[in-house]
C-alpha cells in the first residue's frame, strides 16, 4: 500500500467498531474486549457482552494484551531488519 499507516488506522477503527456488535465469540478478536475486561464499568459495557457472556478474567486479559503487543513488536522489528536502507553519498 502507498499509505500503510492510514490503511491500518482505518481498518482498526472499522474492525473494532463492527466486530464489537456481532454476536458470538468473535468479539474476543478485538483489543477493546480485553481492555474493557480490565476496566469494566457501566458506560464501557456492551449490550452484546451482557447477553452472550461475561468479560474475560483480568489475568487472561493482561497476558493476551502482552502477547499482542509483543507479537506486533516482533513483527515490526523483523520488518525493519529486512528493509534495506540506502544512505545518500
Amino acid at each position: 500500500f502507498k499509505h500503510p499507516l492510514l490503511v491500518g488506522f482505518i481498518f482498526t477503527l472499522v474492525w473494532e467498531s463492527i466486530v464489537t456488535y456481532i454476536p458470538g465469540y468473535i468479539h474476543r478478536f478485538t483489543v477493546l474486549h480485553y481492555l474493557q475486561s480490565l476496566l469494566p464499568h457501566a458506560s464501557g459495557q456492551r449490550g452484546i457482552q451482557q447477553i452472550f457472556g461475561q468479560p474475560t478474567s483480568p489475568l487472561v486479559s493482561v497476558i493476551t494484551l502482552i502477547l499482542i503487543g509483543g507479537g506486533f513488536l516482533a513483527l515490526s522489528c523483523w520488518t525493519v531488519a529486512r528493509k534495506e536502507y540506502v544512505l545518500p553519498a
